[in-house]
């Protein structure tokens, strides 16, 4: 019997596949002129995923027999930006991936590898992945079906490094603590560190960096990865007999570079923010500093104030070229009314941000009367004297 793979390899699915690669896939499937046995609706899966497959997996999408088993299997797999920043964090001789899906990390996790050895429940994606893995010329990578409380129990010998990704969703919903992850990796990490020397563990960023680190032993690192000011992912790097304070690392990709800010959580207490008036500039932390909670510490780094404790919004006289986020020249400042906002600007169109300010952006739109987009950037905030206002700034490069 064929199995689905070799079916959608044969000569007549790939043609197809190429030739409709930029079609209108509803039309397509209305009009394609195939014979009962054909695998339509398999071969207009490949064609939509390998579309997205372009800006997610870029190189693996110039591989033209990379095949993806589902949509949801490409919508969890990390992106190849992602999986590129974690081979950097471990290398060694062997290293097991216990969870390991599409295979994207495994593959890129592979080229500081001797040895891979890519574990997974899911008989779809094991399949999946041993013809890709094949197909890239990764051939020091084992597949292995089985689960990974199973595999990680026989394990004999000592290895490198575990990598883990559980799975994020119960019951349909997003989770956001480990208890609720499958497999539990707080019921894993003792044994994976009595087996290994490291394990990187990979999870949702709506996971509570603080809650994850009182439940999780031996963190050396934790990252906390965005990548054009979204935030995809959290990696905590724990190493055996580990037992210092960890280093949080917000990375974030802009403009073909990782922008990184490195601190502790003790500074980041010992900290004393100082608050102003706005000067000159404003300042806007990017999402992963925002996240990894580096929120008082930057204004020692920069030398800037905060424009209210509670704000998230910073300001200075200088202007900073290397500032991890986005800056702004502060051309004005308004009252946060309708008549106030629209003789200030002199339209009504500008990009609205909310900082520590009653109301969400779409609310203050309408209340406003406000069009998305145009040169003004508007920050609805609170100052330093507790007065409600709203600063008109100039995006700059």
């Amino acid at each position: 019997m064929i199995n689905w793979i070799d079916r959608l390899l044969q000569k007549d699915v790939q043609e197809f596949i190429s030739s409709n690669a930029e079609a209108d896939l509803s039309k397509l499937a209305l009009s394609a002129k195939v014979g009962p046995d054909f695998p339509l609706k398999e071969a207009l899966l490949q064609i939509e995923l390998n579309k997205k497959a372009r800006n997610k997996l870029p190189e693996w999408s110039d591989y033209k027999t990379i095949v993806y088993p589902s949509r949801l299997s490409l919508e969890q797999c990390s992106s190849e930006l992602a999986a590129k920043y974690k081979k950097n964090l471990i290398s060694g001789e062997s290293l097991v991936d216990l969870t390991g899906g599409l295979g994207v990390d495994s593959y890129y996790l592979a080229e500081k590898f001797d040895s891979v050895s890519y574990i997974e429940e899911n008989t779809d994606l094991v399949a999946t992945a041993k013809h890709n893995f094949q197909v890239l010329n990764a051939n020091h990578i084992s597949c292995t079906q089985g689960e990974a409380e199973k595999v990680l129990e026989g394990i004999k010998e000592l290895v490198d490094c575990f990598y883990i990704d559980p799975a994020r969703r119960s019951k349909g919903q997003k989770t956001y603590f480990l208890k609720d992850t499958f497999p539990n990796v707080t019921d894993l990490q003792s044994l994976m560190l009595d087996k290994a020397k490291r394990y990187l563990l990979k999870t949702s960023p709506m996971l509570d960096i603080k809650q994850a680190l009182s439940e999780l032993t031996n963190v050396a690192e934790v990252h906390v990865v965005a990548i054009n000011g979204e935030c995809k992912e959290l990696l905590f790097k724990s190493a055996n007999k580990f037992n210092e304070e960890p280093l949080i690392i917000a990375s974030n990709w802009h403009k073909g570079e990782w922008q990184q800010l490195q601190f502790t959580y003790s500074e980041e207490a010992n900290s004393t923010a100082n608050i102003s008036l706005p000067a000159k500039y404003l300042y806007e932390l990017n999402a992963a500093i925002i996240k990894a909670g580096a929120l008082k510490c930057v204004t020692d780094r920069y030398h800037l104030n905060k424009l209210h404790i509670n704000s998230h919004l910073y300001s200075g006289n200088k202007l900073l070229q290397d500032f991890p986020g986005r800056v702004f020249k502060i051309t004005g400042s308004l009252k946060a009314d309708k008549k106030s906002i629209k003789k200030g600007l002199g339209n009504d169109q500008a990009n609205l941000s909310v900082r520590n300010f009653p109301g969400t952006v779409d609310q203050l739109r309408k209340k406003w009367g406000l069009k998305e987009g145009g040169q003004h950037y508007l920050f609805a905030t609170t100052l330093a004297d507790d007065k409600k206002a709203v600063l008109v700034c100039k995006k700059l490069s």
